[in-house]
Order: structure tokens, then sequence, then C-alpha cells
């Protein structure tokens, strides 16, 4: 290639290239300067050429805000010095007062006998990445500020384990500065005995999640929360953890823990409470109904027997017919007498369990009430005598209700064993209630259903539908009952 057709070459390279390029003689005047120098700093080239670059503008500084004294920019330092000056930054007003921030590589010309006879200088706008950098410095200025005033600590690790960054007021729970850690290596002796670095060092193996640590040194908790940190290709190429402070939490916590507890203690005593007064409430029962089958009835037995001796005696018709009614009263107050002494405490229930006094309580409905009946005694099971007690006692305050409130026609009763217990039902077709109304009937008796439930630790589901009938439902556990053959 011939030297014009070089320089033409080299012309167009000069031209095109994003840097200002700009060639000053021995007296640091522009001789020549391509056109991305006429747009970095906003002048013509033939402004510039024939001045000093500081002759063009009202304002060259320095990095640090001084005012560059006139002819002594990059360029007289490289020639000076008689080697290439890099990244000389400097800031430039423009004619139109906007400043635009350089950065500026200088290298001396040499001419006949190595003389230096000027310099070149390459320039590139750097307000932007000035800028950038000068948003970064606040945003991690306004994130340590954040970061050391929160109640969180940050650590970000290499994969070696070794800490590149940690910030955080949190970090006063660990017994230990920022700057005493940054640097060092989790896997260190001198930090194993920090609370936290083992579950850090776990995470570097793989074991990510969330671990507690009490801070004996401030007695408090932290909640420690671990991730991989993977660049933008996915790699890993550390670990970042976050400790947040969780004492509050944790207090709060135990307390609700303590009063759960609290509130359980008191449930069971009030169970055991009502399991007592139960309990002798059927004792009283069965020594009343005792007391009154065997005076009571007995009297009434014996007046029925004398009456019937007196009438035989007599021939008058007016006397047997006066009898005969109070015999048929007599007969009347011991059915009814009979039936009291059923509801106390029937003696099918300890004879042969619950199913077979059910099925006289039944029978007793139907004949008062008309409404049929079917009972299903699917038990398997044999139930002790609280379970047995319970179970009939509620299932007969349904069928009170029933009896007082459903105008049903049937019923259908069911006991079977079923989820590790025994499951007893009561449905009817009667005219049903609205629970969301409020008009339940015979509330304290619904309530009495469900706290005989819960007192023998299991449930009671009231179902009800205006027109759709009402069922009952409940199940009680049989941790201690015996398989029958």
């Amino acid at each position: 290639m011939k030297a014009s057709d070089l320089n033409v070459v080299l012309s167009s390279v000069v031209e095109t290239v994003a840097e200002g390029i700009c060639i000053v003689d021995e007296a640091s005047l522009v001789q020549y300067a391509n056109r991305e120098m006429e747009k970095i700093l906003g002048v013509s080239r033939a402004d510039m050429t024939g001045h000093l670059i500081s002759d063009i503008t009202d304002e060259l500084l320095d990095s640090d805000g001084l005012l560059i004294p006139r002819g002594q920019g990059a360029s007289r330092l490289a020639m000076t010095r008689g080697r290439p000056v890099y990244d000389v930054e400097q800031s430039f007003r423009r004619p139109d007062g906007s400043v635009v921030n350089l950065s500026v590589n200088a290298a001396p010309l040499r001419g006949a006998g190595a003389a230096v006879t000027g310099a070149v200088l390459s320039i590139r706008d750097i307000t932007d990445r000035l800028r950038a950098e000068a948003e970064l410095r606040r945003s991690q200025e306004r994130l340590t500020m954040l970061m050391s005033n929160a109640p969180i600590a940050l650590v970000a690790l290499d994969n070696s384990g070794c800490v590149t960054f940690c910030e955080g007021r949190a970090l006063k729970a660990f017994g230990v500065k920022a700057r005493d850690i940054i640097g060092g290596s989790v896997f260190d002796p001198k930090f194993a005995a920090l609370e936290g670095m083992r579950a850090l060092r776990n995470a570097l193996r793989g074991d990510h999640g969330i671990s507690r640590v009490h801070s004996t040194t401030l007695d408090i908790d932290l909640e420690l929360r671990t991730q991989a940190l993977e660049d933008e290709g996915g790699r890993v190429v550390g670990l970042i953890g976050v400790a947040v402070d969780v004492t509050d939490r944790t207090r709060a916590e135990a307390a609700a823990q303590e009063s759960l507890e609290q509130l359980l203690v008191a449930d069971r005593s009030r169970c055991q409470l009502i399991d007592r007064l139960v309990t002798a409430q059927e004792e009283e029962r069965r020594r009343i109904a005792a007391d009154m089958h065997d005076d009571s009835l007995q009297v009434m037995g014996a007046i029925s027997l004398r009456m019937a001796r007196v009438r035989a005696r007599t021939n008058d018709a007016r006397t047997r017919e006066a009898m005969d009614d109070v015999q048929a009263t007599i007969e009347l107050a011991a059915t009814r007498l009979r039936h009291l002494l059923f509801n106390l405490r029937p003696p099918m229930l300890d004879r042969e369990g619950v199913a077979a006094a059910l099925r006289e309580y039944l029978e007793q409905l139907r004949d008062d009430t008309g409404v049929h009946y079917r009972l299903h005694d699917r038990l398997v099971l044999q139930l002790s005598v609280p379970q047995r007690t319970n179970l009939f006692r509620i299932a007969q305050e349904a069928l009170v209700n029933v009896r007082k409130h459903a105008t049903a026609s049937r019923v259908d009763v069911t006991l079977e064993s079923r989820w590790n217990g025994t499951l007893l039902s009561v449905r009817d077709d009667g005219q049903g209630f609205d629970p969301d109304r409020g008009r339940r009937p015979d509330s304290l008796g619904l309530l009495a259903m469900n706290e005989r439930a819960e007192m023998m630790g299991g449930s009671c589901e009231i179902h009800s539908a205006e027109g759709e009938g009402t069922r009952v439902r409940v199940w009680l556990p049989d941790p201690a009952q015996v398989q029958t053959a």
C-alpha cells in the first residue's frame, strides 16, 4: 500500500472512531481534531484549530475540581514526561453551558532526533459513567444506612466461604463488627464459636433453608435464611444469608403457646369437673330411681291389691264403679312413674347397653307421639359406662327435641363403631330450623349435648334447615375399648 493510500485509510479510521482524537503542537495548540472531538466538546474544528483547549472553555477542571492552568493539561504532562499518560480525568464546560466529564489519554509525538514536537490525545466522554458511579455510591450509602439501622444482618460469601459483604445492625447479636469479619472465612477456627456460622457452613455444603439462632450476647433470637448466589448464567458463585431479629415474634409465640397450654389445662379441669358432676348426677338419678321403685311403686302396687280385695267384698254397683275409677287412676300413676324412673335411669342401660335402652325409649316415643323409628345397631366395641351413659343422654336430648319441636313422622337412630370410636346419628324428617337465625329449639339442651361430647373428648354436629329436618351426629373416641368376639 502506498503511503498516500495508508494516510487516507488512517484518516478515515480516525474520523470514524468513537473517541475524540486531537493533535497538538509543542505549544499545546490544536492542529487537528476529528468529528467525535467536535461532538464531545461542542466546539467546531475551526474554532479549536490554533488554540489551546483551555482557551476554548470558561472552565477546565481536574478530577479534584481545581482549575487547570492555561496550557497545563494532559498534553503538556505527556510532553514534559516524555511518555504517555492515561485516564486523566477532567471536566469541560461547553459553550452552551453544559459540563462534560472527560477521560484523557495523551502520548508525546517525536520528530527528527526524537525531539518532542507535540502530542496526540484521545478523549472519551465519561459523564454517564461518572453519573452512574455516583448514583451507585449513593445507593450503596443508602443501603449501608438502612442495613446499619434495620434489625437484620446481610452476609455474602464466595464459594470458598470467604465473607465478601457483611452489614446490618443485627451483627451485634453475633458479637462482631463488619470490618472484623469481611475477608475472613466461615471455616476459620476463630469464627467457629460465633452463632450462625454453623448454619452458613452447612448452607455452603448445600443445606439451605431457615434456621433459628439464639444470641447469648444480646439474648435475642434470629432467623437465618440462606440461598445460593448465582451469576447471570445460573452458575453458583457464592451464598447470601439474611439474619432477622425475631425476638418479639418468638416471645409472642411462646406467650401464645403458654396461654394455649393454660387454656388446655383449664379446659381439662372444666371437663373433669363436668364429668364429676355428670357422674354424681347419674348416681343420684340411679339412687332416686331405685328408691322410688322400691318404695313408691311398691306402695302403689299394695294399694292396688287392697282396692281389688275391697271391691270384691262389696256388691254395690256405684261403689264398684268408683273403686274401678280409683284403680285405673292408680295404674295410670304407676305407668307414669315407671316412665319417670326410665328417664331417671333406664335399667336396660346398665343391663344390656345403650342400644337396648334407646330401643325402649323409642318405643315409648312411638306410643306417646306416633313417631315411627328405625334403630340401626352396628356397634362392635364394648362401651364403657361413661360412654354408654353420655351417648344415651345425648340421644335422649335429641329425641326430646323431636318430641317437642320437630313435628316429625319418622326418626332414624344409628349406632356404629367408626374412626376408632363410636358414632351416634339421630335424624328426623320434621320441620327443621335455621341455625343462622338463632331459632334453635331448646338451646340449653343442645349446649348440654355439646358439653357431654367435648367432656368425652369427642364432637357434636347439628345440621338443620327449615323444612328439611334435623340431624345430630356425635362421635366419641374409644381409646381403651376392647374388641368383642
